[in-house]
């Protein structure tokens, strides 16, 4: 045989370093999947190394945030006092819907849808009544409505008998009429303290009258609920203004309404006002140099507060009218609350109520009830 040339010999090598780098790797055949090992993980290898990696931190678990616990309602003790006893003085046809007082208690003034009103005395008698004098609600007027009447220091009593007729009647209820109103509903109703004005609020804002005739002038207060005249008198003058709740606000206006300042932001709707005292459903306020607040006794639907600067208030409690104010000697909690039972009269379903500080009325259905406060309270 034939010997391959010497340069092929040293070609040998060379050849079988080739074969050997184009063997197909292990990697690249086929393996079942059944006898595959799955691929371990990087902390498992360096486990089988011997070495260990280090933990992350742990974060100290979150504690959970402590609220702080809701304030506990004030506890109540209730001190009875001898009852008052109410007179009936008088009944209307109908339901009564508004009452009125003469400031020096000697009558009130009761009325009703269709333009009924009628004057009691505080002793019982029957001083006139629009049922008595023929005074008919004119056709086309708000005849629905109910008349809101005020007494003026001259005796007058002049009222707002729907939303668009404003009348004056003199003690014997002759009737005269004013200029008329603005064919809405009204809303609240009062007279000044000197007996120069009256006011009437509707839903689109608030109107004032001389009482000798004569618009005086009218303005925009949206969301207004009701309102008060308040004057005070400051270093020999008299200053006048008037008090306007909306929403939980009161705003105070001069009477010519230049300016308007926000008085007073209050912890829920108004509900009553009455100069400078006001109620929400949750607390009764009197203002005077400062606000002060009471919380409202539990259990207890109160309709306003006397005008005695002691946080009193007329209210039904346990299904009878009271009078509750707060304790003389009232040393924080539990809270004591002085009560005198009004008797004579049964709550209705919509009771009518009315006081100044000097005496109340009470209208429970188509009755009028009367009482001269005693001073002090017993």
């Amino acid at each position: 045989m034939k010997r391959p040339p010497l340069s092929r010999w040293f070609l040998l090598p060379l050849t079988v370093a080739l074969l050997t780098q184009c063997r197909p790797s292990p990697s690249a055949t086929p393996v079942d999947p059944k006898t595959r090992t799955p691929p371990q993980p990087v902390e498992a290898k360096d486990k089988q190394k011997g070495t260990t990696l280090p933990q992350p931190p742990v974060a100290p678990p979150v504690e959970a945030v402590k609220k702080a616990p809701a304030p506990k309602r004030p506890e109540f003790r209730f001190v009875s006092h001898p009852s008052l006893t109410l007179k009936k003085i008088g009944s209307l046809t109908q339901p009564v819907q508004s009452l009125a007082l003469h400031p020096n208690c000697k009558a009130v003034a009761a009325g009703a849808k269709n333009w009924e009103l009628a004057r009691f005395g505080s002793d019982g008698k029957l001083a006139w009544s629009t049922r008595k004098v023929q005074v008919a609600c004119p056709a086309g007027n708000r005849c629905s409505e109910f008349p809101r009447a005020q007494f003026l220091p001259n005796d007058n009593l002049v009222a707002m008998m729907d939303g668009d007729s404003l009348r004056m009647f003199s003690p014997k209820g002759r009737m005269l009429a004013l200029r008329g109103g603005f064919l809405q509903a009204v809303l609240d109703f009062r007279v000044s303290p000197d007996g120069k004005i009256v006011g009437a609020l509707y839903p689109h804002g608030l109107a004032l009258w001389r009482t000798t005739g004569g618009l005086l002038r009218k303005v925009e207060i949206p969301g207004a609920t009701s309102f008060d005249f308040f004057f005070r008198n400051v270093d020999g003058k008299t200053l006048k203004s008037l008090h306007v709740a909306s929403g939980d606000q009161i705003l105070g206006f001069d009477l010519e309404f230049k300016e308007r300042v926000e008085l007073h932001k209050l912890d829920g709707p108004v509900l009553s006002l009455s100069g400078s005292d006001y109620l929400t459903p949750k607390s009764t306020y009197l203002s005077d140099k400062t606000l002060s607040a009471r919380p409202l006794p539990p259990d207890s639907r109160v309709f306003l507060i006397l005008p005695s600067g002691e946080h009193r208030m007329i209210a039904v409690r346990d299904g009878k009218f009271m009078i509750l104010g707060p304790h003389n000697q009232q040393t924080g909690s539990p809270r004591i609350v002085d009560t005198w039972e009004l008797a004579g009269v049964t709550p209705g379903a919509d009771p009518v109520v009315a006081a100044n500080d000097k005496c109340l009325a009470i209208a429970s259905g188509n009755d009028v009830y009367f009482l001269t406060l005693p001073d002090p309270l017993p």
